[in-house]
């Protein structure tokens, strides 16, 4: 086991110690009954979806079949509709399983992107850490208390949601993808098989990660070429069959999802199937008023975010080049784009933002490491002073 591995494996270590302070209490947080943290309410319609999958009845549900799917066996086990009687084991998996190899992906992607070992580590450290991070993030909030409680459980992954399970499968899907980043046309078929699955299976989770996928198979196609497009297209539909499956008994169409809508798809022409979308650039410029109104000082901050998101991406491109760029950058914005400019976004921001947080650490990481080289390199070209 190398230096690096037992870095990143401490690191789980911290997070899981950092989990059970939240979690049994050690470190207080006002919104919580027992072992249930702060979720929001769709954990009920997930747990009344996997409740009604074990006799085998579909019917419409605004929630993907991925957490149902997730809660099944313990539905089954515990013989119960409750969701409160299985928050501890699905709490366990999200939190604790997929946080714990989030930080282990996350590391190694980093470390392929940045082609570092150290600012890879600090990557992984700060998302290790982010059950503390968010923690303190609203410390200057009147009502830090109340936003300390929602925020924890959301970002430390310690609920029952399908957002966790979403995010790790975009997470591992980047990573395979990084893997294979220098070897353009003659990328292994099997790593971009894989890739597409992970894709595939974070859509089943959450049907708001469509539009990572869709760069991620465009960065695919461009970087890789046709068949390397096939390669991870088919994985994904093959990881994508249970949605699909569900899609087509309850909607009559196998891509769809009963977010948009709970009728049939057949029911609607092409038209309204375009206007029932919770996207539009109305619903962003709300988004963005409701985040300035009254936040002068956050006008400017957002405008020196977007210029040094500009700066980040050339100086990127200009010592990593276009491909770990396009990584670095694309899911992020590929997630937080279409997002903002749904009114979901603006009614809960700190659900809605947390699948972007860990490729904003990743790139936050990696635009530091550059400067810091361009700045060394302008130094060095500075004449000495007589």
């Amino acid at each position: 086991m190398d230096r690096f591995l037992r870095a990143l494996l401490a690191l789980v270590l911290l997070r899981w110690v950092l989990d059970l302070l939240f979690w049994l209490d050690v470190i207080p947080l006002a919104r919580r009954v027992g072992p249930l943290l702060y979720h929001g309410g769709d954990q009920l319609l997930m747990m009344d979806m996997a409740y009604l999958l074990r006799f085998g009845i579909l019917k419409p549900a605004a929630v993907n079949i991925g957490q149902p799917l997730m809660l099944l066996p313990w539905s089954v086990i515990l013989n119960t509709a409750i969701y409160d009687q299985v928050v501890i084991p699905a709490t366990i998996i999200n939190g604790f399983l997929f946080g714990g190899l989030s930080i282990l992906v996350l590391g190694w992607l980093a470390r392929h992107l940045i082609g570092q070992s150290a600012p890879a580590l600090w990557a992984a450290a700060l998302w290790a850490a982010i059950p503390l991070i968010s923690y303190g993030l609203f410390f200057w909030h009147p009502e830090f208390e109340t936003l300390r409680s929602i925020t924890v459980p959301r970002w430390s992954w310690l609920v029952g949601l399908s957002d966790p399970p979403a995010a790790f499968f975009t997470m591992l899907a980047v990573l395979l993808l990084a893997r294979v980043v220098d070897q353009g046309r003659q990328a292994p078929f099997w790593p971009l098989v894989w890739a597409g699955a992970a894709m595939g299976l974070a859509v089943v989770f959450r049907i708001h990660m469509a539009f990572v996928v869709i760069f991620l198979l465009a960065y695919v196609w461009i970087a890789h070429g046709w068949r390397a497009l096939l390669a991870a297209g088919g994985g994904g539909l093959v990881a994508y069959l249970p949605q699909a499956c569900y899609n087509q008994v309850v909607f009559g169409v196998p891509f769809w999802s009963g977010y948009f809508s709970l009728d049939a798809v057949n029911s609607y022409s092409l038209r309204n199937i375009l206007a029932i979308q919770p996207f539009s650039l109305g619903h962003l410029g709300e988004t963005l008023q409701s985040v300035l109104a009254g936040r002068a000082w956050a006008l400017p901050l957002a405008g020196g975010a977007l210029a040094g998101l500009v700066i980040a991406g050339l100086l990127i491109r200009q010592r990593r080049g276009t491909a770990r760029m396009a990584l670095l950058i694309g899911p992020a914005l590929a997630y937080l784009g279409p997002m903002m400019a749904s009114y979901p976004f603006r009614e809960d921001v700190i659900r809605f933002s947390m699948p972007a947080i860990p490729f904003l650490i990743v790139l936050g990481v990696c635009f530091l490491v550059i400067f810091g080289q361009w700045l060394a390199s302008q130094r060095r070209r500075m004449p000495a002073q007589p």
